[in-house]
């Protein structure tokens, strides 16, 4: 009888301690449960702030206005991938000068990294002042801007998760510029082929003997006939025979060691070579020059005038002093 008491409370202390065993584990679930559900809406809400941040750079513009020239930037789509933020960016070069930008390069800070761009190339990419500085070119095919006219192109920058830098680029820089090509770096040949009743056919030969393309060139010569028409180049100005011309943009580059064609019509005597008729040449291209060649770019800052407040006149109101009444 004894054993049989001493085993039923055995049974009891088990029954007890495994329902204490029980009850434990069960609080411990509740508890994993309760942090986790509390853990998961706050990493969810933080992804989609996120999220939210970076959409809604979408549509964002900036205009930076400087003399001669206008960029206009506008982000046109933004998300994220990976560990990275993506910016699509159209840019819009404006000429408000009267003169063409010829070969047109701009150097410009951003503090994200440029992963494709289009309507334009990449020249070249530093670093500096904790900003990536790109110079970038057109592609040939929008070389010049004219006076009143503007280019477009777009690129996608990235940055890393959660940056608050900058998206949109500052600090532009125009750093084209027009020289004198060397006369040991081109020969210039210049001849006539062929004649109709009142006119005749000539040519003019641009050949690249150096090591370096010509790029945007324009040309001004002396030559003993009366050119009437240029085929492949526009005619910029003629005093007597002295004539100035230039590309026509799709041969806008001559290549080293190529050379280019140029054909005109012409009145005179046909028959007759002027290869030593034609003098007085100087040729021109349109060429990089490095930063330190430019002063530092200034953007001009519209102010609009405080209007001043109309004064009016003060008033000063003497008081009137009442007599002492006497009795």
């Amino acid at each position: 009888m004894k054993e049989k008491q001493q085993c039923t409370e055995k049974n009891t202390k088990h029954v007890i301690r495994s329902h204490k065993w029980t009850f434990k584990k069960l609080i411990a679930f509740l508890l994993c449960f309760v942090i986790v559900i509390n853990i998961l809406p706050c990493t969810t809400y933080v992804e989609a702030n996120a999220q939210s941040l970076v959409s809604s750079m979408t549509g964002s513009t900036k205009t930076s206005n400087y003399n001669g020239f206008i960029v206009e930037q506008r982000v046109t789509a933004a998300w994220e991938s990976g560990n990275s933020d993506y910016f699509s960016i159209q840019m819009c070069i404006k000429n408000t000068q009267s003169k063409v930008i010829d070969n047109w390069t701009l150097g410009f800070d951003l503090p994200g990294k440029i992963e494709n761009i289009w309507n334009a190339e990449i020249m070249s990419t530093s670093y500096k002042n904790d900003l990536n500085h790109y110079i970038i070119k057109n592609s040939g095919n929008n070389m010049d801007i004219m006076p009143g006219n503007q280019v477009e192109l777009g690129f996608i920058v990235s940055y890393p998760n959660n940056s608050e830098a900058i998206i949109l680029a500052d600090s532009f820089i125009m750093m084209q510029g027009k020289k004198m090509v060397d006369e040991s770096c081109y020969e210039i040949v210049a001849n006539i082929y062929g004649n109709t009743e009142y006119n005749y056919n000539g040519y003019l030969i641009i050949k690249n003997i150096s090591n370096n393309p010509i790029e945007d060139w324009e040309l001004s010569f002396t030559i003993d006939c009366d050119i009437l028409e240029f085929y492949t180049a526009d005619n910029l100005c003629r005093n007597n025979n002295q004539y100035t011309i230039k590309n026509r943009g799709y041969n806008s580059e001559i290549k080293p060691r190529e050379q280019i064609f140029i054909g005109f019509t012409a009145s005179g005597e046909p028959g007759k070579s002027i290869t030593g008729g034609i003098s007085n040449t100087i040729l021109y291209d349109v060429t990089i020059y490095s930063e330190s060649y430019f002063p530092t770019p200034t953007e001009v800052v519209t102010i609009t005038p405080t209007v001043e407040p109309t004064p009016t006149e003060v008033v000063t109101i003497t008081p009137t002093i009442e007599p002492t009444p006497t009795e």
